[in-house]
């Protein structure tokens, strides 16, 4: 209801777009602050999954080998705003290509604003309380992985009044589309970030 009004020119009631992400966005950087001074220990991802991963290949170029989870939890905000113009674009590209047009690409991206931004404050606030009861963050970003790609597939039927089936088609659709933007997006600034250190 929020965001259809939103895009619809409701301003008064409801809280913008944007500085709800903000919200949203300071809500994970004190998560992060919470975590890193006083749960540590569920930041340590070594002891679990990675450590897996590092010592499951005896082969001395394993990819997974000396892996940096430090990178990704400092820079958990900017990865947040850059998945947003993707989410966008496949919820866009998704009801273009099926010649629903109901709204703009712009549009697109106040809907998935307002999606990344409630799951990011969910995430942070599951994220803290189960720090202090001693659960790793990443296992907890893992469970909530699925409620909130279901949680995508309600907006979506919510948002454009779809039938059951043809929300999951087009839920399935965009997310394909928005992983493989990534994907495609992720390789091509590695191929450049290669060329142009040789």
């Amino acid at each position: 209801m929020v965001i259809v009004s939103y895009i619809d020119g409701t301003r008064k009631k409801y809280i913008d777009v944007l500085q709800y992400f903000a919200i949203a966005l300071t809500l994970a950087g004190i998560q992060l602050f919470i975590m890193s001074t006083f749960f540590k220990e569920s930041l340590d991802f070594q002891s679990g999954f990675v450590d897996g991963l590092n010592s499951s290949s005896s082969q001395k170029d394993n990819p997974f080998k000396n892996i940096n989870t430090d990178f990704f939890s400092k820079s958990q905000s900017i990865l947040y705003i850059l998945f947003v113009p993707f989410y966008a674009f496949g919820t866009w590209f998704t009801y273009y290509i099926l010649n629903e047009r109901v709204y703009n690409y712009t549009e697109h991206i106040v809907i998935n604003l307002y999606y990344n931004a409630q799951i990011i404050i969910l995430t942070a606030v599951f994220g803290t309380l189960f720090a202090i009861i001693g659960v790793e963050y990443y296992i907890v970003s893992l469970a909530l992985f699925i409620p909130t790609l279901l949680y995508l597939f309600y907006i979506l039927k919510r948002v454009f009044k779809d039938t059951f089936w043809a929300a999951f088609l087009r839920f399935i659709i965009a997310s394909f589309i928005a992983l493989t933007s990534m994907f495609i997006i992720g390789i091509i600034i590695t191929l450049l970030f290669i060329i142009l250190s040789i």
